[in-house]
């Protein structure tokens, strides 16, 4: 078994930011988690942005890879509690080679 960091991509697409609705969630994961792409990091879950992650018609979107996890019609306030799921219950996600 190997340890894997959580990865949350936020979709920035044109749909998804059609009405700028996911510049201020990208501010907001930076003011949590730090800058997107750093793979240095400590944090549990690392994060990224997506060009586009094909759920357009539910943005804005995020997807909590490897475990596929999709939340549609996100919000700084839904991304807090995504977050903060992920820390408490997968203080380490192991995933077997």
């Amino acid at each position: 078994m190997s340890q894997q960091k959580l990865r949350l991509v936020l979709c920035m697409g044109k749909t998804c930011n059609a009405r700028g609705d996911a510049e201020p969630l990208y501010t907001h994961l930076v003011e949590r988690l730090g800058m997107p792409h750093d793979f240095r990091s400590k944090a549990l879950i690392r994060w990224e942005i997506a060009n586009c992650l094909n759920h357009c018609s539910s943005g804005p979107n995020i997807i909590i890879f490897p475990l596929w996890e999709h939340y549609a019609h996100v919000t700084p306030k839904k991304i807090d509690g995504i977050v903060d799921e992920f820390i408490a219950h997968s203080k380490t996600y192991t995933q077997e080679d």
